[in-house]
């Protein structure tokens, strides 16, 4: 249902979304251009790969629930949330422009 995806995007819950999207080329230099900035800004993965990020903290379970004035999101723990203390920018609050709430992150919880 990729509703966190949704949300991020300013796309209303109920829009269905395609199975599968295909990028340009242009589209995949620039998603890999600020995965690589990611791992370089962040000095304890400087030397892991983008896959490595991808499947350490950008796939990761978690709850997402609508509350009045927010979404709450909890991140399942990991052995390796450690790390989630040396990024370099807050990550415990998401709000863009278009979104109509902000999104408050919970990371290394149980769920």
């Amino acid at each position: 249902d990729m509703s966190l995806n949704k949300i991020l995007c300013g796309l209303p819950l109920f829009l269905p979304l395609p199975y599968s999207v295909e990028l340009t080329e242009a589209e995949r230099e620039v998603s890999e251009s600020l995965l690589k900035s990611i791992l370089q800004s962040w000095g304890k993965l400087k030397d892991a790969t983008i896959a490595t990020l991808q499947e350490t903290f950008l796939w990761r379970p978690g709850r997402l629930s609508e509350e009045a004035d927010r979404w709450e999101l909890i991140v399942e723990s990991r052995a390796y949330d450690i790390l989630v203390e040396f990024i370099p920018w807050t990550i415990s609050m998401i709000k863009l422009p278009w979104m109509e709430k902000r999104i408050e992150v919970t990371w290394k919880t149980k769920l």
